[in-house]
């Protein structure tokens, strides 16, 4: 299907502004498109995260589950998916 690359990040702005809580964003580029997603809000303390948070590693696996039903749907369509 070509090149992909995809990363994520914990963001506390958008567009300048602060955010009331911080989100995990997954940028990817797939077919030489570039796109942004919130995954979730993000939970960067050790312990178990409440109810509707992500950790690091649960915004990376929810990041390949994005990038994966996007490889199943031929990469011409934009998930929309939630995350619990």
């Amino acid at each position: 299907m070509g090149y992909q690359h995809a990363s994520i990040r914990l963001s506390t702005e958008h567009k300048g502004r602060k955010r009331r809580a911080s989100v995990w964003i997954a940028r990817y580029r797939i077919a030489g498109k570039d796109s942004a997603r919130v995954l979730g809000k993000a939970w960067t303390k050790r312990s178990r995260p409440p109810e509707g948070f992500l950790t690091r590693s649960q915004a990376e696996e929810a990041l390949r589950a994005v990038l994966a039903l996007i490889h199943r749907c031929g990469g011409g369509f934009r998930p929309v998916l939630k995350f619990k």
